[in-house]
């Protein structure tokens, strides 16, 4: 799917900086970074479900 996105310049920079580090396309980073957002928001939230205290 394609999604345009606007972002404030300085964390553009900051994005395209930490995919070069990580040897991965900018598009590959978001994706790797919203997938890693929304695997700990579930698990938060079924900690929370569950009585649970949240561990970071």
């Amino acid at each position: 799917m394609r999604v345009t996105v606007h972002l404030p310049d300085k964390l553009a920079k900051e994005i395209k900086a930490l995919a070069a580090d990580e040897g991965v396309s900018v598009s590959r980073f978001i994706a790797r970074s919203l997938e890693h957002y929304i695997t700990e928001n579930r698990k938060k939230k079924h900690a929370k479900n569950k009585g649970l205290t949240e561990i970071d």
